[in-house]
């Protein structure tokens, strides 16, 4: 790790510790919300629609993951997560951004979902390093 944030110079840790100062200053004001009517059912092969829209306000789509999580509760009524799915982002007009994605539920029975976006940039030492998340 040391050496990629001190490689050119320091360059990568510069970009890092830019980033993180946009992150940081943005964060407080991202938004989302559903487009898409939710589900409450749906039969096995059948997908599952989500379109998500965001305010970013300054970040750019490439600055944040959104993401589904889908899994079960156990006994105790606890989330296991069984699978995550990226939405994509497909509209970004420079105040909204469109991320979207067709589930196909994998797992047989009752299931769960879950939307989160969180801020990430590929030289994180870990993906959740900056403490941010909305869950939808």
């Amino acid at each position: 790790r040391h050496r990629i944030l001190c490689a050119d110079n320091g360059s990568p840790a510069k970009e890092l510790s830019q980033w993180k100062k946009k992150i940081t200053q943005c964060w407080s004001n991202v938004k989302i919300h559903r487009l898409d009517d939710e589900l409450t059912e749906i039969l096995a092969g059948e997908s599952l629609p989500i379109r998500i829209s965001t305010t970013l306000n300054g970040l750019d789509t490439t600055d944040v993951i959104m993401e589904c999580l889908v899994g079960t509760d156990d006994e105790h009524q606890e989330f296991i997560t069984h699978s995550a799915h990226k939405l994509t982002s497909v509209n970004n007009d420079g105040h909204e951004a469109i991320f979207q994605t067709d589930l196909h539920p994998t797992l047989p029975g009752l299931q769960y979902y879950k939307i989160r976006i969180y801020p990430y940039h590929k030289l994180l030492s870990h993906p959740f390093e900056m403490g941010f998340m909305i869950w939808l």
